[in-house]
């Protein structure tokens, strides 16, 4: 019995509350009668969409603390063209022994007499050499490199001298022996 009453109060504060809100709502017309009599109520009037604006965010999304998931290029992967390694030699100058001219070049400290024809640590092989540059192929990749043969260029103070016997062996790079002083 007890509930029925509490619940019979709360619902007449419910209904004396509506009216009271109604009651403010009501609107003056024109020449200042109240459409009270009249019966009618304004209803609340809310904003059109179009003032509201877009959502920043959609309104139902799923939300997650984790990172987002790194986005994946979609275009084709291109592997990336394979290239030579820098140019281990340089021009150092040239060598005529027995009547026959060699270019000299120089990888670090060692100095190597070469010839058209010849391989070089298995990776270069000699194609031409003539006045103005060498012409080295890299033998894995068969890409041309060129080394200009210049006569003012000089020998850095670090190279080697050739021993001239072991030059005379033709071919074969020959040994080297650091300069003396």
């Amino acid at each position: 019995m007890a509930v029925l009453a509490v619940l019979a109060g709360a619902l007449g504060f419910v209904v004396l509350d509506f009216a009271r809100v109604e009651r403010s709502h009501r609107v003056e017309g024109p020449a200042g009668n109240s459409s009270q009599a009249a019966g009618a109520s304004v209803p609340l009037a809310l904003p059109e969409r179009s003032q509201l604006g877009e959502l920043r965010t959609p309104l139902f999304a799923s939300r997650s603390w984790q990172p987002p998931a790194p986005k994946i290029s979609t275009a084709p992967h291109v592997p990336p063209v394979p290239t030579a390694p820098p140019m281990p030699y340089r021009y150092a100058g040239k060598l005529v022994l027995g009547g026959r001219q060699s270019v000299l070049l120089a990888k670090g400290d060692l100095l190597f007499p070469v010839n058209e024809g010849e391989t070089l640590d298995g990776a270069y092989r000699v194609e031409s050499v003539d006045e103005a540059e060498v012409t080295l192929m890299y033998l894995p990749l068969a890409r041309e490199e060129r080394i200009p043969v210049d006569s003012s260029l000089p020998v850095a103070a670090s190279a080697t001298r050739l021993d001239p016997a072991a030059a005379a062996g033709g071919g074969q790079a020959a040994s080297a022996r650091p300069i003396s002083p």
